[in-house]
């Protein structure tokens, strides 16, 4: 019987196959070379002809022989966007001594301008095929990473940017960086704020918890027992509890709908629509209580300019302090240096009595060597103490100057000034007996507090 072969090459050309009649075994040379001539004929490539023969040869069965082999194309790798930021779970930290800190959870992510967000990375090429008869097979090129842009980012070159300062954010995929940070309210499920820019609550900053933020607040709930500062305005829709553990702080102005046992400072105005009770308050520029009650009882209230109010104290003669025209800082920094005077006087004071003995012994040259080495030292803080009270004492003089010539602040209230109430303007001050109706306080031309 004459024998019959057939050669199949595989549909991506990465193998061919041979097909026989009969058993390899039972073929002749001359069959052989048949089959040689044929793939040949196919430009299959072949390593070795005589390795082949031998294979074809050693086949028992009919089923098909695998004659060549090509080699597969490596596709290249896609591009890639590597974020260089990871959104936090928040949980609570353990803390070395064991106790857990719910209140930091540190869940903001705070971007800076122009800061690398994440990094784009081209695709790689890949390595050509080649199949059984010597084509090239081409590599499947790799694909280019899709751009996960978002709100306030850019492309610069291979990087992802922030255009503005503000909240990372990852959303459906793509990069943000939000300007305005939005919560419902401050409570141990957001921890502590820390923000970049500015703040909106919905709700409640929660008892015990801490919002900053370098731009504006926006507060539509209360603030509770918390510590709250901005570089920008603070706006209170509600009101200002500090249950004597509050401190509030703020660059510009502050609006609230009143403050009640909290320390309130701002660089700007602080204007309230209902009261001031039992709190600490300066503002740079004016403390305004005009709406609703306009009431300000008990505390220290503190403006360099002005405060307006349309009831201060209260008919059981709470006392109540209102101090005008000087920066409350200025008050204050006076008093600290004041008393560092009066106690590095006293240590200068006690140098100079060691210093005296020491001296008394060297004369009578009793002066152990011990005792030599501390009457040194002693001369030495005697001239450091001098030199140190010398400049604070100029820096005394110049703030005590800037209070006794600023008499341009004044007190204005609208309704009534009840007795127990001190009125300070710069260093001069004033006591109300008497319940006093529509008054301003200002600098008389005698120079005391004069009502008009």
């Amino acid at each position: 019987m004459r024998m019959w072969f057939k050669i199949n090459i595989t549909k991506d050309k990465l193998a061919a196959f041979l097909e026989l009649s009969k058993p390899g075994v039972e073929l002749n040379e001359q069959e052989l070379e048949e089959i040689i001539a044929e793939i040949r004929r196919n430009n299959i490539a072949i390593e070795s002809y005589e390795v082949l023969k031998e294979k074809i040869k050693g086949s028992t069965g009919l089923e098909g022989i695998q004659i060549a082999s090509g080699k597969p194309a490596i596709s290249g790798k896609d591009g890639y966007v590597q974020i260089h930021f990871q959104e936090k779970e928040g949980k609570p930290v353990i803390l070395e001594d064991g106790r857990v800190d719910f209140y930091n959870l540190e869940k903001i992510i705070n971007i800076k301008k122009g800061e690398i967000l994440a990094t784009i990375y081209p695709p790689e090429p890949g390595i050509d095929g080649l199949s059984v008869t010597g084509e090239i097979i081409p590599f499947k090129p790799g694909k280019p990473a899709k751009l996960p842009l978002g709100k306030n980012v850019q492309l610069q070159e291979n990087n992802i940017v922030a255009t503005v300062d503000g909240k990372f954010s990852l959303i459906e995929g793509k990069l943000n960086v939000f300007q305005t940070l939005e919560l419902e309210e401050v409570n141990f499920k957001t921890g502590n704020v820390d923000f970049i820019g500015s703040v909106i609550i919905k709700g409640d900053v929660k008892e015990g918890f801490t919002v900053k933020a370098q731009g504006d607040i926006t507060i539509k709930g209360i603030i509770d027992s918390s510590y709250i500062y901005c570089e920008g305005n603070l706006v209170v829709n509600g009101g200002i509890q500090g249950r004597n553990k509050g401190i509030v702080n703020c660059k510009g102005n502050i609006v609230a709908r009143y403050i009640e046992n909290c320390k309130v400072k701002a660089g700007g105005s602080i204007i309230i629509k209902d009261a001031i009770m039992y709190s600490k308050v300066h503002a740079c520029d004016r403390v305004m209580v005009t709406e609703g009650k306009g009431l300000i009882v008990g505390g220290v209230i503190g403006a360099e300019q002005e405060i307006i109010a349309n009831v201060v104290g209260s008919p059981k003669g709470t006392k109540t302090e209102l101090e005008v025209g000087v920066n409350p800082e200025l008050r204050q920094n006076l008093q600290i240096i004041t008393k560092e005077l009066t106690l590095k006087s006293e240590e200068l004071k006690k140098a100079k009595q060691a210093q005296r003995i020491l001296k008394l012994k060297e004369e009578k040259g009793e002066l152990s060597k011990e005792h030599r080495i501390l009457l040194e030292r002693l001369e030495v803080t005697i001239k450091a103490l001098t030199v140190y009270l010398e400049d604070k004492k100029e820096i005394q003089k110049e703030m005590l100057d800037k209070l006794l010539n600023n008499v341009a602040g004044k007190v204005t209230v609208n309704k009534t000034v009840y007795p127990g109430v001190k009125v300070t303007i710069g260093t001069r001050y004033r006591i109300i007996t008497d319940e006093t109706k529509t008054s301003t306080f200002i600098i008389g031309p005698d120079g005391e507090i004069m009502i008009t």
